[in-house]
């Protein structure tokens, strides 16, 4: 949550912000985008499949959080 990314995206140089704020995500965001998350993963990954076909490449769990991962 400090850095708005996990080892993983941090590497990528990759971040989550929230896109009211355009910072970084607060705890509740980033909870509701982890439960949707996991929701995502238990349906097929049909969350990710979505956000593949989405202009803006937003997935369940970005569209329920308010949040965008964009390029460091």
């Amino acid at each position: 949550m400090q850095y708005g990314a996990s080892i993983g995206k941090i590497v990528m140089k990759i971040r989550v912000i929230e896109i009211k704020v355009l910072n970084n995500p607060n705890v509740l965001v980033a909870l509701n985008r982890a439960i949707f998350r996991i929701l995502s993963e238990m349906l097929f990954y049909l969350g990710f499949l979505w956000g593949m076909l989405d202009p803006s490449r937003q997935t369940w769990h970005d569209k329920t959080a308010k949040t965008l991962v964009v390029n460091v």
